[in-house]
């Protein structure tokens, strides 16, 4: 598998849902003048861009993490000490300045995102609106960001059921197979995978009722044994390559 520099897998691992420990702390965070300043500029900018849809709301900021085994069940455990931030600030910061700033300044915006199988053996790929403000014009798996702490399987089914209208019942298996960082963005991002009941026809008749079905402007339906030339021909994002790198690692193992 060819070296990337855009995205790079912290930890690697097969967890369950009870496999997350938080540590919330109390309040809002808060960043230094220079950020702030850099914040500011970045979001009076993007308010008068006629392109992007963009708003401001609660979500969460990883301050550290760490990943331990647990001596009961000897399963390892991914535990994470966040706290609430706003969107304006993720978008000051990671988005436009990552490099222009600290990285402990960073607001670092937890998020998740998943490789969907269907039940024929497809996985969902979308090209992403230009009209995000992140990561737009690209190829993607599914994903989002936090805006509450949940655990990120929990937090998948959530947004699945907003993008493509899967709903709980339409799942036969989920786990999280580790925990990334977007290079470019310097963003973390949990990597999950699910496996549907539905097959590939079934999710299209679907995914038309979904709330956010307007966030990919196509999308394409690639063969697993088609993956890794897919996103090596197309622009994709980088912790999408990142998940559907991880998703290849555990089908070769399992």
């Amino acid at each position: 598998m060819n070296y990337v520099t855009d995205y790079k897998i912290i930890y690697k691992g097969i967890f369950q849902e009870e496999d997350f420990r938080f540590e919330i702390v109390p309040g809002v965070r808060k960043y230094k003048t220079d950020a702030m300043k850099l914040i500011n500029e970045a979001w009076q900018e993007a308010k008068f861009n006629p392109i992007i849809d963009i708003y401001n709301g609660k979500v969460i900021s990883l301050l550290s993490s760490f990943m331990t085994s647990n001596a009961e069940t000897g399963r390892d455990q991914l535990y994470l000490k966040v706290q609430r931030t706003d969107y304006k600030s993720y978008y000051g910061t990671n988005v436009c300045n990552p490099y222009r700033i600290p990285k402990t300044e960073l607001s670092n915006v937890l998020a998740a995102c998943a490789v969907v199988v269907t039940k024929d053996g497809t996985v969902f790929t979308g090209l992403r609106s230009d009209r995000l403000a992140e990561v737009s014009g690209v190829w993607h798996v599914p994903g989002g960001t936090f805006s509450e702490v949940i655990n990120p399987i929990e937090m998948m089914r959530k947004e699945l059921k907003e993008e493509l209208n899967i709903s709980a019942e339409d799942i036969k298996k989920a786990v999280c197979l580790g925990f990334g960082e977007n290079l470019i963005m310097r963003k973390p991002e949990f990597l999950c995978y699910f496996h549907l009941k539905l097959t590939e026809k079934q999710l299209i008749d679907k995914m038309p009722d979904a709330v956010d079905k307007d966030e990919h402007t196509e999308y394409a339906f690639v063969p697993i044994e088609e993956l890794q030339n897919f996103i090596e021909i197309y622009t994709f994002a980088p912790i999408g390559k990142a998940c559907i790198t991880r998703y290849l690692e555990y089908i070769q193992e399992f």
